[in-house]
């Protein structure tokens, strides 16, 4: 059980981070608490707006933006050490482990995921208060809906993600039994999801990214790095996540319980871990704070924008004089992915940063100038530098293969490197076959090379 101490104080770091514009652009005094990444955005892509070279960021809601900024602090931790080698112990967060000789963080520090209301997906299902479900009823009943659907009412907060029927038949023995099966209106829990969106949509404007709740379970049973930085980290995991009170919550229990089934219990449920493997990860609702003056609400229209943030401690700076007249653009990219600390806003419908056009009026090169440093290709871009940094080594491969972990462990000329990332490979196999209903982005959008 996590102490009032730590979950007031990741959400006092976090809210004083967005309260003050002087934080946003200076370096944050150490203490006890440290954002090191930080993200809003509540939108996703559609399947025709994906883009097959890695250059669009597929999915803009907070939760998925905080981390990927925060797996830009993990390359500039690994480039750290690569520079500094042993002096790098005083002033990173993480410590080479003694005999696997691996970035693990040191035993004094640890992670804490803060997000301002429940993720989407399962963890936002939880009863409302009946003052509540009286007013969702009324606003329902003021559309334009069926006759029959006027009359139901819900007692659960929609999830803002959905089920496909398919993937609903398939998790049928993994519903928990106190769902009601009497409502219409009512959600099934403990499945996976798509995120949501207008459900009239053309089939290539759905999306088919999960749902936050699910992307939050897979990183709490393979970590938040991902798979390209296991080539010099252990799984990095969170210890807390912690969420603000849902005012309009039946009580601070249910939605807690609904985040600990969605990010925590379901591992276990759906048989998503190697055996023997537990989940570290505590989950908390905190209470007693002020709501965002800007968070979103049911009567205010969602941002357009989202945002993303990187903290600067510990980066290391590439050489600014180095760029000469023959500098190459994959170098100039480095420059800017390693030493830039400035907000990156987004245009969360494309996915590109603001200030893009369409698209589909823009050339290869000119898509490249307005990609997000957080997105696939440019990642693949910092993995390459760092991989020939003090070595000879290039990328041949696509990001596919590199993900899949097989071609990694081929490439790996540490022995504790490849028995490390065997064990990632077992580990990330057992979680998709507990999550069979997994969808996702499509192999032919992950298959672009450098």
């Amino acid at each position: 059980m996590l102490s009032p101490d730590i979950t007031s104080g990741v959400a006092h770091a976090v809210l004083q981070w967005f309260t003050s514009s002087v934080q946003c652009q200076n370096r944050i005094p150490s203490s006890q608490w440290t954002v090191l990444s930080a993200a809003t955005g509540n939108k996703c892509l559609g399947r025709r707006d994906l883009n097959a070279d890695g250059l669009a960021v597929n999915d803009c809601h907070a939760e998925v933006l905080a981390r990927r900024a925060f797996m830009r602090y993990l390359y500039a931790e690994a480039l750290l050490w690569q520079e500094d080698g042993q002096e790098s112990n005083l002033k990173s967060i993480f410590m080479r482990h003694p005999t696997l000789h691996r970035l693990v963080l040191k035993p004094q520090n640890s992670l804490h995921l803060f997000i301002s209301e429940s993720p989407c997906g399962d963890a936002a299902i939880y009863e409302l208060k009946q003052d509540v479900v009286d007013r969702l009823v009324q606003y329902r009943q003021s559309k334009e809906i069926g006759q029959y659907e006027k009359r139901q009412r819900t007692e659960f907060r929609l999830t803002g993600a959905k089920v496909q029927n398919k993937r609903l038949r398939e998790a049928d023995s993994l519903v928990y039994q106190d769902t009601p099966s009497d409502n219409k209106f009512s959600q099934v829990v403990g499945v996976a999801r798509v995120k949501s969106g207008r459900s009239d949509l053309p089939l290539d404007k759905q999306t088919l990214s999960m749902s936050c709740s699910d992307k939050i379970a897979r990183w709490n049973a393979l970590g938040l790095q991902g798979s390209l930085l296991l080539q010099w980290f252990d799984p990095v995991y969170l210890r807390s996540i912690v969420v603000m009170e849902d005012f309009w919550a039946i009580s601070v229990e249910k939605q807690e319980q609904a985040l600990r089934r969605a990010v925590c219990v379901r591992l276990k449920e759906r048989n998503a871990l190697v055996e023997g493997a537990l989940v570290s990860c505590e989950t908390s609702i905190v209470s007693g704070f002020p709501q965002f003056s800007r968070r979103r609400t049911s009567y205010r229209t969602p941002s357009s924008l989202a945002v993303n943030w990187t903290t600067r401690e510990s980066w290391t700076r590439v050489d600014r004089w180095s760029l000469g007249a023959g500098a190459t653009e994959a170098f100039e990219f480095i420059v800017r992915f390693f030493s830039r600390f400035d907000l990156e806003f987004l245009i969360a419908a494309t996915g590109f940063k603001q200030g893009a056009q369409k698209a589909s009026d823009m050339d290869q090169a000119a898509l490249e100038k307005v990609a997000s440093r957080l997105a696939k290709k440019n990642m693949l871009r910092a993995f390459d530098y760092l991989l020939g940094h003090h070595s000879d080594c290039t990328i041949r491969l696509n990001y596919l293969q590199l993900k899949q972990l097989d071609e990694m462990i081929a490439i790996s000329t540490s022995p504790r490197t490849t028995n490390a990332l065997i064990g990632c490979k077992i580990c990330r196999h057992q979680f998709f076959h507990g999550f069979s209903d997994w969808i996702g982005t499509p192999s032919s959008f992950k298959q672009f090379k450098l």
